[in-house]
């Protein structure tokens, strides 16, 4: 028995071995993934897929869904060069320079290279239409764009078209669309220009077939309900406006369909959501418009609203809000009209009068841009028409489409000095509200400044 409990105990002890074995071979592969866990937390590892994902939510153009992905890849890894980069780019596309440099300050502190921060400097004054001084550069990074190329393609695209470049916008569209068929901003971008020329059908063809490439992708559907609301569909225009409402940040495509409710004759429908807008305030607006790659010139809603009650007879409703709207977008003739016409129903004579005479003076002063209009059409190089109608738009009716007229100067002739020193002044009076029109005021001014600078013929 003895020699029995002897054999046993040793076939015990035997048989433990390989148990013994197994539990160490386990212990020693966990030992071995937590520091491959520990190494790759160290690294910053841990941060690359929600990185991937705030890219491709950025191309979605779901700029709160990128923020979110991001904010994960920092908390994650808090010293990393590239997470810094891509929030710059962030801010980029939604617009906000001052976010941008702070990042951008940021990632140089970390090490980045100093070319991948001029990059992003530059691709952000290129696509507001500062091609002139950088295209040479662009040249180069399409020549070698590595993983930036549709952010290049786009941001010269934007940059081309916004000098009334068109045809080489669309060669640069032409050539993303045939290597990136899937990315919808190609067809969106094409739409845009389309739009501007006033072909809406081929516009709305365009926005058609970004948004079948992607079903959420919402600067297309909103620029599709613009579209739309142009060619008098207000019915389909709503319908569009109304998938936006799906967006993180939905004030800009209420805004819309309250104008769409509005040319249906269903006033009372868009007064909520007008006065919903409205509550959140002008920078959620602000922020709504640019998630759509908007930039409404002043406070869209309170215009809207101010003109709902005012057209209502409701007038001391309407003051405040037209008010507001005034003191945002100095410029907008409708709305200074309708501020008139309140001022007048509420007795306020002498202001009403005021306003009144501001709308008569702007119109005739107007009066001249359908000659000039004329004479640039006829003839590319009438730069001196160009001039004086982007100057007379610029001061009377619209920022936005008078240096655009400007800028349309530059790429016949790059020495003009006039449109030079316009855009200087114009962005001297602009660098307390973003830095980079510090760099660009010093620009221009020195290329007005430049012997050889081109005169204007009056001069």
């Amino acid at each position: 028995m003895a020699k029995r409990r002897g054999r046993t105990a040793t076939h015990e002890a035997v048989d433990a071995k390989p148990a013994n074995r197994g539990r160490s071979r386990l212990a020693i592969l966990l030992v071995l993934l937590a520091s491959l866990v520990v190494v790759v937390w160290l690294s910053g590892g841990l941060s690359i897929i929600p990185r991937w994902q705030a890219k491709q939510a950025l191309t979605a153009g779901a700029h709160g869904k990128a923020e979110y992905w991001l904010g994960i890849a920092q908390r994650l890894d808090r010293s990393s060069v590239e997470n810094a980069l891509l929030a710059a780019r962030l801010a980029r596309h939604r617009g906000d320079a001052l976010e941008m440099q702070a990042q951008l300050a940021r990632a140089g502190s970390l090490g980045a290279d100093r070319q991948r921060i001029d990059r992003e400097e530059m691709l952000a004054l290129v696509q507001i239409g500062e091609v002139d001084e950088y295209e040479s550069e662009v040249m180069s990074w399409l020549a070698s764009p590595g993983d930036d190329a549709p952010e290049i393609c786009d941001a010269y695209a934007n940059g081309l078209a916004a000098n009334g470049r068109f045809n080489d916008a669309m060669q640069v569209l032409a050539a993303w669309r045939s290597d990136f068929p899937d990315d919808p901003r190609c067809d969106y971008r094409i739409g845009r220009i389309h739009e501007h020329q006033e072909q809406y059908d081929k516009a709305e063809a365009s926005y058609r077939e970004a948004i079948a490439k992607s079903d959420d992708f919402y600067p297309a559907i909103f620029s599709l309900g613009r579209v739309l609301l142009h060619q008098r569909r207000a019915d389909e225009a709503l319908e569009q406006f109304g998938r936006c409402f799906a967006m993180e940040n939905p004030q800009a495509a209420k805004i819309e369909a309250a104008t769409a409710l509005k040319a249906l004759g269903r006033a009372e429908e868009a007064r909520p959501l007008l006065k919903e807008v409205l509550e959140a305030g002008l920078e959620l607006q602000n922020e709504s418009y640019r998630s759509v790659e908007e930039q409404p010139e002043g406070f869209r809603a309170a215009a809207e609203y101010g003109r709902l009650e005012s057209d209502a007879g409701n007038f001391a409703d309407a003051k405040p809000w037209l008010l507001a709207a005034i003191e945002a977008n100095p410029l907008d003739l409708t709305v200074r009209y309708s501020l008139a016409v309140a001022q007048r129903g509420l007795g306020e004579m002498d202001d009403a009068e005021a306003n009144f005479e501001r709308v008569r003076a702007a119109r005739e002063a107007m009066g001249a841009a359908t000659a000039l209009n004329e004479r640039a059409q006829a003839n590319r190089n009438d730069l001196e028409a160009r001039y004086l109608l982007g100057k007379l738009i610029l001061e009377n009716e619209s920022e936005r489409m008078g240096l655009y007229w400007i800028r349309s100067i530059l790429p016949i002739d790059p020495n003009y000095r006039p449109a030079h020193q316009l855009l200087a002044d114009y962005y001297a009076k602009q660098a307390s509200t973003d830095p980079r029109f510090r760099r660009l005021s010093d620009y221009h001014r020195s290329k007005a400044e430049s012997p050889a600078s081109t005169q204007s013929p009056e001069e």
